[in-house]
């Protein structure tokens, strides 16, 4: 309706100026014929022509401002329009963010909470172990593996959990074991388990072990010349040097972030003598992991287990130094890469 009136009164408008123009040119040219006649009228002619043109530019600039004013006016509504939508995208970001926080500080406070109790648990044992009179039985040597794996698919179940609601998709986490520049999967998160597990193995079932060099991530971690302490990209496919020994690996995800499970065991930052005990890894298909947030926090729990690998590790050997084993310690320690 108001978009009829509108147009109503701008027709009328210029059908005004239309007829003040011809009406203001036809007196305008009786004023020049009378002028010409009498004298007297010249200077009223001259007054006239001044007041003519000074109305028609009024009313141009009137007709311009109301131009404009309606072109404002229209581009106000539909900014206007735009508000609600606006609003929901801005509360859809906001509940967004409160999800994330939630969940990263849920999965901080369960993976530390653990934390404390499997790693005195791991520091007790291996004290006890070293003694020449250790009391620890093979039992209790199987229970405290089975505790370690426990605390690992957790962490993991968080990790995977966490990365789900800050990069909304569908994301799986593992963990992998280095050692003298070899490679192999040590640890999934339960939901990806299954669908990942074949690429953790041979075809004759064994452990699947495969150089850090065959791995573009883990080698840019791993070597000594790069001054990368982390891997991440939201578009693999477009990555001009990424390469993978599992060459199927884009039918599972597009984009990754690797963290290091090391530390300078010199604790003295200008001589390095960094210990690479592993990788934590996290990928999925749409990406969402170049920030600074997320590197932060998959970081600090890449140094939180490397406590914890350093004192399995000690434990490990503590128990084949015993004669115990178990099936759980048996595929920790394998690395029989001869195929």
């Amino acid at each position: 309706m108001n978009k009829i009136l509108n147009l109503v009164f701008g027709i009328c408008s210029l059908v005004g100026l239309i007829v003040t123009l011809v009406t203001l040119n036809n007196t305008l040219n009786q004023l020049d014929l009378i002028s010409e006649q009498n004298a007297v009228y010249e200077n009223l002619a001259a007054i006239y022509k001044t007041l003519g043109i000074s109305i028609v530019a009024l009313v141009i600039i009137f007709l311009l401002q109301s131009f404009l004013f309606n072109v404002n006016i229209s581009k106000l509504q539909r900014d206007l329009g735009k508000l609600p939508l606006e609003n929901e995208n801005l509360a859809q970001y906001i509940n967004h963010l409160i999800r994330v926080n939630r969940s990263t500080t849920n999965s901080i406070h369960n993976i530390t909470h653990s934390y404390r109790y499997i790693y005195i648990l791991l520091r007790d044992i291996v004290i006890d172990l070293r003694k020449s009179d250790s009391r620890t039985t093979e039992d209790e040597c199987r229970k405290v593996c089975n505790e370690f794996d426990k605390y690992i698919l957790s962490l993991l179940a968080n990790i995977t959990s966490t990365f789900n609601v800050i990069t909304e998709d569908e994301c799986a986490s593992c963990i992998k074991a280095v050692k003298n520049n070899k490679v192999k999967t040590l640890y999934r998160d339960p939901d990806s388990y299954r669908d990942r597990k074949n690429s953790d193995y041979t075809q004759k079932g064994q452990i699947f072990i495969y150089s850090v060099a065959d791995n573009y991530a883990f080698n840019l971690i791993a070597d000594d010349n790069s001054k990368e302490t982390f891997f991440t990209c939201d578009d693999l496919n477009n990555h001009d040097r990424y390469h993978n020994r599992n060459h199927e690996w884009n039918k599972l995800y597009n984009a990754t972030i690797v963290v290091p499970i090391q530390a300078n065991l010199s604790g003295n930052k200008r001589k390095k003598e960094m210990r690479l005990l592993g990788f934590l890894c996290c990928d999925n298909m749409s990406g969402g992991f170049e920030n600074k947030e997320v590197k932060d926090f998959l970081s600090a729990t890449g140094d939180l287990l490397f406590n914890l690998f350093y004192l399995y590790d000690r434990f490990s050997q503590l128990t084949k130094d015993k004669g115990f084993s178990n099936e759980i310690l048996r595929e920790y320690d394998y690395w029989d890469d001869s195929r």
